[in-house]
């Protein structure tokens, strides 16, 4: 941990930079769940065979990838937040986004798959 004396010398772009580090693991916790969910479901609803999840893997390894440049999207949101609009930088700024990109990459991963429920059974 840092001295106390060096911990008043991190400058606030560092401390928003360490708070988004410190969120990765919860934002991939939140991702990988829902998206273990969506597989799970494709594989018992639709009745596929065991390889289609090896089949499956590269295109999950790509969507896990751009996933997290995404994620670190908000460390550069925040930034240009906080320099071009400092009346707008609260100090929840941060979880409100964090929260809003988790959701609404939640959210185009549950559409995607309603999409591929409902083209199947209707």
């Amino acid at each position: 941990m840092l001295d106390a004396h060096l911990a008043n010398s991190i400058s606030a772009e560092d401390k928003i930079r360490q708070w988004w580090r410190q969120k990765a693991w919860l934002f991939n916790f939140v991702v990988g769940f829902v998206g273990i969910a969506i597989v799970t479901i494709e594989y018992h609803l639709l009745n596929r065979r065991i390889e289609w999840i090896f089949l499956m893997l590269p295109l999950i390894v790509v969507f896990g990838i751009a996933a997290n440049v995404g994620y670190y999207m908000g460390i550069i949101i925040e930034l240009f937040i906080k320099e071009s609009y400092p009346k707008l930088h609260q100090p929840n700024t941060n979880k409100i986004i964090f929260w809003a990109g988790t959701l609404l990459l939640c959210a185009m991963m549950i559409n995607v798959e309603i999409k591929i429920l409902v083209k199947h059974f209707f």
